[in-house]
């Protein structure tokens, strides 16, 4: 999954240079009993101009790889403990395309990343996220996102390229949060939402973190 997604964004970010941002979003919603709901996948407000117009930029293989991407994520979350409800989500026609699922826990929600970039989740396995009474902890993969784009084609990741793929997350509680150890981001004016956006050039280039924590 880590390589299709790369590839789509790409396939992305070709098409539509200079017209609008794309944020690879990991949203997640966390229930009072630690239960939840997740959207992995990517958003774009030029996304549905995109899949319904005949321009050359896109080719046909390249539109049947980003429509197959919700059919590639239901396949890797099938069968994991835990995950349940699994759905393709997000109209075109709004700009967002990606799989939305529900978690049992929060080790059932780390399964599922495991599986989505194709690895193997085992107890000794560094959580992506970490979900504890009344706190969050988003794992800082700024790391491990480097050495994706390195391992990807650099002809395509080039510094223009970067400047409009953003990394996204998005997390909601069912309390106010009280608290956040943070570099950048915004709290909701309901307080119960966090928002991080961070563009992948800072990650690339700056180093900067993706991770964070919070309690409420």
């Amino acid at each position: 999954m880590r390589i299709r997604l790369l590839s789509i964004v790409l396939v992305i970010i070709l098409a539509f240079v200079g017209s609008s941002c794309v944020n690879l979003l990991n949203e997640v919603k966390i229930n009072a009993d630690k239960s939840g709901s997740a959207f992995i996948g990517v958003e774009i407000n030029a996304l549905s101009g995109m899949i319904n117009t005949d321009s050359d930029k896109l080719s046909k293989e390249n539109k049947n790889s980003l429509l197959g991407f919700n059919a590639e994520a239901e396949k890797r979350l099938k069968g994991v403990k835990g995950i349940s409800n699994i759905r393709a989500t997000g109209a075109l026609s709004f700009g967002r395309l990606g799989i939305k699922f529900d978690f049992e826990n929060a080790k059932a929600l780390n399964r599922a990343y495991y599986s989505l970039m194709d690895m193997e989740y085992k107890w000794y396995s560094p959580k992506i996220i970490s979900i504890r009474n009344h706190s969050v902890k988003v794992r800082n993969v700024s790391s491990y996102i480097k050495d994706q784009v390195k391992e990807s084609d650099s002809e395509f990741f080039t510094s223009s390229v970067m400047e409009y793929l953003n990394i996204a997350t998005v997390i909601e509680v069912p309390n106010k949060i009280t608290s956040v150890k943070m570099d950048v981001g915004e709290i909701s004016y309901n307080g119960k939402t966090i928002s991080i956006i961070t563009p992948l050039k800072s990650v690339v280039e700056t180093d900067a973190t993706v991770g964070f924590k919070f309690k409420y």
